[in-house]
């Protein structure tokens, strides 16, 4: 009898992703550096160009993380668990008539964005504070999904908080 998980080869192609990921945090490195600019549209570029990056990269991510495949089914088949958070339910009531991973993308935007604007607030720590976000959170974003969907709420509430927009804030 032959144990299943005997090759690598069965969990993909282990050069191509850290090929992959250095690529994506070397990206990163210089979207930070790029957002610290003072000039207010190279700026916004890079901080465009982070958002797409991060939100790709982390919604198409060959299948990892511990709970990929509970919110692959919550998406293909309907939600598993017994009291999900209405949010949520409204996200996968939204993206389950769409390809699984754009939701999965979709997820990867609603966290990296307020932390982008944030960050675009006090540009001139940018070119540490977006690598530094990236190292901690790309680990357990893959594990964390639900999770991650909350604090990307509580951000865009901090976000218009500190803009003194605070019925806004309040509302997220």
């Amino acid at each position: 009898m032959t144990n299943q998980f005997s090759s690598l080869s069965d969990v993909g192609n282990v050069t191509i992703y850290w090929t992959l990921q250095t690529i994506f945090y070397s990206v990163m490195v210089v979207c930070g550096y790029g957002i610290s600019f003072k000039n207010k549209v190279c700026s916004d570029r890079y901080c465009i160009a982070s958002i797409l990056i991060f939100s790709i990269y982390e919604g198409i991510r060959w299948l990892r993380g511990a709970d990929y495949a509970h919110y692959y089914m919550d998406l293909t088949e309907g939600i598993w668990a017994e009291n999900p958070e209405p949010v949520y339910k409204l996200i996968v009531a939204v993206f389950s008539n769409f390809p699984f991973y754009i939701a999965f993308i979709f997820y990867g935007f609603l966290l990296i964005t307020p932390v982008v604007l944030i960050i675009r607030r006090y540009n001139e720590e940018a070119y540490w504070m977006l690598p530094l976000f990236i190292l901690i959170v790309t680990s357990s974003f893959e594990c964390f999904i639900r999770q991650y969907i909350a604090t990307g709420f509580f951000l865009f509430g901090f976000y218009y908080w500190i803009k003194e927009n605070r019925k806004t804030g309040i509302i997220f």
